[in-house]
């Protein structure tokens, strides 16, 4: 039996750790409905079964003639479907048998698992029967365990309310819309949502199992469709009237009961540990904490919070890591994961502190790896920068493709593993991108333009790595801030120069806080590999896809309306930013909580209906807009940022931009390190309910704001995967708001070109709601500070704003 309820993050990964996005079930399900382009349908539903479950003998099966008759066409309330439905499916003790032999399937969706904002209530689950205790209430009440389902069932009360619609026979499949395909608005508002919340279910469960895909049912009255969800998308059958067609929903229940776990979607090279494996790992574990953490876990109770990060009581299980460069399976002990995946099409990267059976402290990366010649293997990249001799980066200890254990894995002379991670029948690997162009697959759009169908081949990996840390986020003080990101800054100057590679992802859950024995402070790794690249001749990334996380993307990465390859100055102002919002979020300075998570969401959250953003930080680059009230105590960390973004884009037009040479900001690093900074100011601060976003959605497959975006394939194309469903606070109301004046500056192109040399040349003029509705970043204009205002002789006025040596004042515009 396969282990079930697998504990997820405490803090999620994402969105949900650099944003603000709302926890509730609700919001996530309408965040998930925008991961329509995942969708393949409508498969022909006796090929779908054929293709995705075994076929099994049916001599015994109970005939299906009038199996849900009792299920009525159209109900007043979709509560009236739940019992006759499961009433159908179940064995009644008696004469009836079960049509899922081994499965009992409970009505759910009035008691989720607890009573925890989120929780989440399928309307029908379905448990192995041996298990169901332990997935009941304590008064034996059923209730909806997603750690446990082995699939849910959702119900709508009529047909009309399927989210999904078939072409008409002979219909042409290229211009039909199969998605979301309703004239009506509250219809569509209400399948959008219902759409989301079977999105979220998929998920939750895949988040709570070790699971290779997942199958669900969507009932719509009468009527109903089978899906079948992994990481690169979803296959939805055709629909198909229960009255009239009962069978394929009894073969289904039946093929699926006769099912082994794997062929259920279950990853088999998982397994429980044992009490011996439980109790190594737990010891493991907690001396690991005790060194990196030292006095911040002295009391026993702050020492049991750190240990609950990464270890929950009878949910240790091993995990075979199958090693390319050895070509030896090694056995590694895992339990709650520091990072969750938010997404279901996407790499649903899960990350734990993992112990080795001798006793050795890990790191394993368990995602689901882009597929193609175009994409590297982390492990393989890691290798490459360890021989450039590149400094700040992980110790890498295995890495492979994960080998299904379905198959007999061919051995070499020496008893090693000889199967190459090519080989599609022995590796876990996505299916539904094999049937992208199957000739049922309706690719219409609204108004009869062509849908954008995203579905991206990925294939099982993990890679385990000898340095195991904290996340950047959890800094004591402004030495560990500055002194960590300077190591990661070290780091991908070093992969530049040294191996010709770009990372493209710098962000602050890319830099982790590592204590090496003996020492007080703790350095930074620069992490996640992945989606970096090499350079070309041209010294220029050579993948011109769009990626990074949200919130630290720089502002040419973020303008989709004129996209540029990535350069080394977009990784530099991606640190820049993430020493700004540490700063922000959890410096020592003079402004209110709520006005920084204002800040935080205007500056670094935002993006508009372009699927593109970069005002907040455009109108901050050119006049300081957000910074300018913050006066940060320690007068270091306010003259590190107040230099750097001087040398990123300079207010006072006459300065020199410092920006294409990466030594300027290196040296600015190393002589503000010689100096005595402060080891433990930093301030914990929470946002009340009014200042969190309202509006933080995003695209589920990886493009939420904090996740990042994902290059995807389209029918064999290159296509960016962007920020969708997020709307940013008009430009003309927000400065409105503020009392600002309605004249924008808008900078032409070359102003954001990072360090090619251009000059600067600007136009005044007022912005139009067509300007933003086009994308357009409009930039304030400098309105003369008087803190900026030279004297007529030409000093400096006794207020010189951010170049002040004491760094009292605040980072203030300069006229």
């Amino acid at each position: 039996m396969p282990p079930y309820n697998a504990p997820i993050a405490k803090n999620a990964n994402g969105s949900q750790r650099f944003g603000f996005d709302s926890k509730h079930a609700d919001a996530r399900g309408q965040r998930h409905a925008a991961e329509t382009h995942t969708f393949l349908g409508p498969m022909p539903v006796q090929d779908f079964l054929n293709a995705f479950l075994p076929k099994c003998a049916k001599k015994s099966m109970p005939s299906s003639k009038g199996a849900f008759k009792d299920i009525p066409e159209a109900a007043s309330d979709e509560r009236d479907i739940y019992a006759p439905l499961v009433y159908a499916l179940n064995a009644d003790g008696k004469r009836k048998r079960s049509r899922c032999p081994g499965f009992i399937f409970d009505i759910t969706t009035t008691r989720g698992e607890s009573n925890a904002t989120g929780s989440m209530r399928p309307d029908v689950c379905c448990y192995v029967e041996t298990i169901i205790d332990d997935t009941r209430a304590k008064n034996g009440a059923p209730r909806a365990h997603l750690g446990y389902a082995e699939l849910f069932i959702e119900v709508k009360r009529e047909a009309k309310q399927d989210f999904f619609t078939d072409p008409e026979p002979g219909a042409d499949r290229t211009s039909h819309q199969f998605v979301l395909n309703m004239s009506n608005d509250k219809l569509l508002k209400n399948a959008r949502k219902a759409l989301g919340q079977n999105i979220a279910y998929a998920t939750e469960a895949c988040a709570r199992q070790h699971r290779t895909f997942y199958f669900s049912i969507s009932v719509s009255g009468n009527h109903a469709r089978l899906i079948r969800w992994d990481r690169a998308g979803s296959i939805v059958t055709e629909d198909f009237d229960l009255h009239e067609d009962p069978q394929f929903l009894c073969e289904f229940l039946w093929r699926f009961s006769h099912s082994m776990d794997a062929q259920r979607g279950y990853d088999m090279t998982v397994e429980p540990a044992s009490p011996e494996e439980e109790a190594l790992f737990r010891d493991v574990i907690k001396t690991h904490v005790q060194e990196q953490l030292l006095e911040d876990v002295k009391d026993p109770k702050s020492l049991k919070r750190a240990i609950d990060n990464h270890y929950l009581a009878n949910t240790v299980v091993a995990v075979k890591v199958d090693d390319e460069q050895s070509g030896g399976v090694h056995r590694y002990l895992i339990s709650r994961p520091v990072v969750s995946p938010l997404s279901m099409a996407s790499r649903a990267t899960r990350g734990y502190w993992a112990v080795r059976d001798d006793g050795q402290i890990a790191f394993l990366k368990d995602t689901w790896r882009y597929e193609g010649d175009d994409f590297e293997k982390e492990g393989e990249i890691l290798i490459a920068l360890h021989k450039a001799g590149v400094r700040n980066i992980p110790k890498l200890l295995h890495h492979g493709d994960v080998l299904s254990q379905q198959h007999p894995i061919p051995k070499n002379s020496k008893g090693k593993q000889k199967q190459s991670a090519t080989d599609d029948e022995c590796i876990h690997h996505t299916l539904t991108d094999k049937y992208l162009d199957a000739e049922w697959v309706c690719t219409g759009g609204v108004g009869g333009t062509m849908r954008q169908i995203v579905v991206t081949p990925h294939v099982h990996y993990r890679v385990t790595l000898g340095t195991v840390g904290y996340p950047l986020d959890q800094f004591r003080g402004t030495e560990e801030l500055l002194y960590s990101t300077h190591c990661g800054y070290q780091a991908m100057i070093d992969a530049y120069d040294k191996s010709g590679r770009l990372h493209r992802d710098i962000s602050l859950g890319n830099i982790i806080l590592y204590r090496d024995r003996g020492n007080g402070v703790r350095r930074g790794i620069l992490i996640d590999w992945e989606l970096s690249c090499r350079l070309d001749d041209k010294g220029q990334a050579r993948k011109y896809e769009r990626t990074g996380t949200w919130q630290f993307m720089s502002i040419n990465q973020l303008n989709v309306r004129k996209p540029t390859i990535h350069t080394l100055q977009d990784d530099m102002e991606s640190i820049l930013y993430v020493v700004l919002y540490c700063s922000i979020r959890w410096g020592a300075h003079n402004v209110d909580d709520n006005t920084v998570f204002d800040t935080i969401r205007d500056m670094f959250d935002s993006g508009n209906d372009a699927k593109g953003g970069g005002t907040g930080k455009v109108n901050n680059m050119a006049n300081r807009r957000y910074t300018e009230e913050y006066t940060f105590k320690s007068s270091a960390l306010h003259r590190w940022l107040n230099t750097a973004m001087d040398y990123h884009y300079p207010v006072d037009r006459d300065k020199e931009r410092k920006w294409s040479d990466p030594t300027d900001l290196d040296r600015l690093w190393v002589t503000i390190l010689k100096e005595p900074l402060e080891k433990n100011d930093r301030v914990d601060r929470r946002a009340d309910d009014r200042h969190a976003p309202k509006n933080a959605a995003g695209n589920a497959s990886g493009s939420t704001p904090g996740n990042p975006l994902q290059a995807t394939m389209v029918s064999g194309s290159m296509r960016l995967s962007t920020q969708s469903g997020q709307r940013e606070e008009s430009l003309v109301s927000a400065g409105s708001a503020r009392k600002r004046a309605h004249a924008e500056v808008h900078f032409e192109q070359d102003v954001l070109d990072h360090g090619r040399g251009s000059k600067r040349r600007r136009t005044i003029r007022s912005v139009s709601r067509g300007d933003l509705a086009q994308g357009m970043p409009p930039v304030e204009p400098r309105p003369a500070s008087p803190l900026r205002r030279s004297t007529r002789s030409g000093q400096p006025s006794r207020a010189s704003g951010l170049n002040h040596k004491e760094g009292a004042s605040s980072l203030r515009r300069r006229s």
